[in-house]
């Protein structure tokens, strides 16, 4: 007997096709074998038409993503490099602003400074002006200016040299005074004393200061609070 499968020496080909066919032997294919033969091959063909495009969907997707994250990484360093000098320009232009504001924050202290011992200046000259401490007032007024003037505002120094320059010579206007010989000089007097008196006005209107509480419009006042 030949091997399954094998035709037989002498047989014609139609009844060995006849004989494989009746007897389950088909292309090497006994009945013994069949359903693990059809088994493997049923999971090939499964393997073949379902799970293989689904790991060719997946890898193609994969590698879509991976390219996708790789191109956003360059443009994102891309743009990076392209923010370099804007980001730069920033810092120093920060950099600067801070540092003028932290002068004038300096300047404004001293300014403040300044424009109080300018009152107080004025304030002695303004009560010292018929008094024998006039002269030495204004000498120290003289003195002071040389020093802190470019802190004061200009309203202010104007002003300043003008109450000093007529404080200087208040009393000899004074002197001059004759009521029935010459009366215009008592409106130049009037004058004058107005140009010493101005400068205290010009510096508490330079440096208006904003009130250190300012009331809210909700808030109760004492009346409505019924304390008064």
């Amino acid at each position: 007997m030949g091997r399954p499968g094998e035709r037989p020496a002498g047989i014609h080909p139609r009844l060995a096709r006849h004989c494989q066919v009746k007897y389950g032997i088909l292309g090497g294919v006994s009945v013994d074998n069949f359903w693990p033969t059809f088994v493997w091959t049923f999971l090939g063909m499964l393997v073949g038409f379902v799970v293989r495009p689904i790991f060719e969907g997946y890898a193609k997707r994969s590698g879509e993503l991976l390219a996708e994250r790789v191109h956003s990484a360059d443009l994102e360093h891309e743009k990076a490099r392209g923010r370099q000098p804007i980001d730069r320009e920033n810092e120093e232009h920060k950099s600067a602003l801070a540092q003028h504001t932290q002068l004038r924050l300096v300047a404004l202290e001293r300014r403040l400074s300044v424009h109080q011992e300018a009152f107080a200046l004025w304030w002695r000259l303004y009560h010292s002006m018929h008094t024998p401490a006039a002269p030495s007032v204004i000498s120290e007024c003289q003195n002071w200016w040389s020093d802190n003037c470019l802190f004061l505002e200009p309203s202010v120094r104007d002003a300043f040299t003008i109450a000093v320059a007529s404080a200087s010579g208040h009393q000899a206007l004074l002197n001059s005074y004759f009521p029935e010989r010459n009366p215009i000089v008592r409106s130049e007097i009037d004058e004058n004393w107005e140009r010493i008196q101005i400068l205290g006005t010009r510096i508490q209107e330079a440096v208006a200061l904003p009130p250190i509480y300012v009331r809210s419009d909700t808030e109760p006042t004492a009346m409505s609070a019924g304390v008064v």
